[in-house]
């Protein structure tokens, strides 16, 4: 009997650790990260953009394509602003461990120059 009173404050020590620490884990159920989002957002524009993508997901991993493919976790990982001086399309998605991916986020960019202006008028 007083070896089982000594064991007990043990065991419950341990319930209460594992209920701490593996109860977020364990009881968290599986959720779909968000969509990665771009910004400026895709549209035409006169200049070179630097575009930055984001995701409502903490802790997610953006991947990204510049070349027509589906991103995937073999893609380039977003690090850093994307400088964007041609058009192009970027896409991404955003993992996390555990989670379903996100949905595949695109966004075209349109560069055009100016049409240039002379000074002065040509035949003056």
């Amino acid at each position: 009997m007083n070896r089982m009173m000594r064991v007990t404050p043990l065991l419950s020590q341990i319930l209460v650790y594992l209920a701490i620490v593996c109860a977020p884990v364990v009881g968290r159920a599986t959720t779909t990260v968000a969509t990665p989002t771009f910004s400026p957002a895709a549209g035409t524009y006169t200049g070179t953009q630097t575009v930055t993508i984001s995701d409502a997901t903490s802790g997610a991993t953006i991947y990204y394509t510049t070349n027509g493919t589906t991103p995937s976790s073999s893609s380039t990982q977003y690090t850093a602003a994307i400088s964007v001086s041609a058009s192009e399309t970027i896409e991404a998605i955003a993992e996390l461990s555990g989670d379903t991916n996100s949905a595949v986020a695109s966004a075209a960019y349109t560069i055009t120059v100016p049409t240039p202006t002379f000074s002065p008028a040509t035949g003056t």
